[in-house]
């Protein structure tokens, strides 16, 4: 969440400085996969053959700390609670642009920071499709939430399997299950 918050801030601040050269370039290349997604083939392919993230924890870190929707969100508090002001006047003092964005954009952005950083964790706290997907049952840690769906899940197959014949149907607490499992999900979170 902390690495998240600290990208993202920084790619809404590159993206919300009108002088850059490549401004408009990064803004579409950012907005792009916000509205057309790669698919589940090419992020698969990607994260597994390239980037050789298939059975490590990098692949639940990775791939959700920078999202278009959270550097959008960045980009357009900076362009419209920041002052061109501030920033043309830290200039003209000498200062360059990464100590003008520590020492005096980041103070003014709290407010953003708090936004994203709650976006970030949330995702984090509620990933289970990319475990479902790139985490095989030999890896010993797992996120709670698909723990939790495995654990919903494997109720669902014992009350359907063979066993179900030899133990009492009734005896299987499966909504029970379900109830004790939210109260875990969202326990932390409230």
């Amino acid at each position: 969440t902390i690495l998240g918050v600290m990208l993202t801030s920084l790619m809404g601040y590159v993206l919300s400085r009108t002088e850059h050269k490549l401004n408009n370039f990064l803004t579409i290349l950012v907005f792009i996969p916000m509205v057309f997604g790669g698919g589940m083939t090419a992020s698969y392919v990607i994260n597994t053959q390239v980037l050789h993230l298939f059975d490590t924890m990098w692949i639940l870190i990775l791939p959700l700390m920078v999202s278009s929707f959270n550097v959008t969100i960045a980009r357009t508090f900076f362009r419209t609670t920041i002052p061109d002001g501030i920033i043309e006047s830290a200039k003209i003092d000498g200062a360059g642009d990464m100590r003008i964005f520590v020492s005096l954009i980041l103070p003014m952005l709290k407010p953003a920071l708090a936004t994203i950083g709650l976006f970030l964790a949330l995702g984090s706290w509620n990933e289970w499709y990319q475990s479902s997907l790139f985490l095989s049952s030999r890896v010993a840690v797992k996120p709670l939430q698909f723990t939790l769906y495995e654990i919903v899940n494997k109720t669902d197959a014992l009350k359907n399997s063979v066993a179900g014949q030899f133990i009492n149907l009734a005896d299987i607490p499966q909504e029970s299950v379900k109830m004790a499992n939210a109260v875990l999900a969202t326990g932390p979170i409230v």
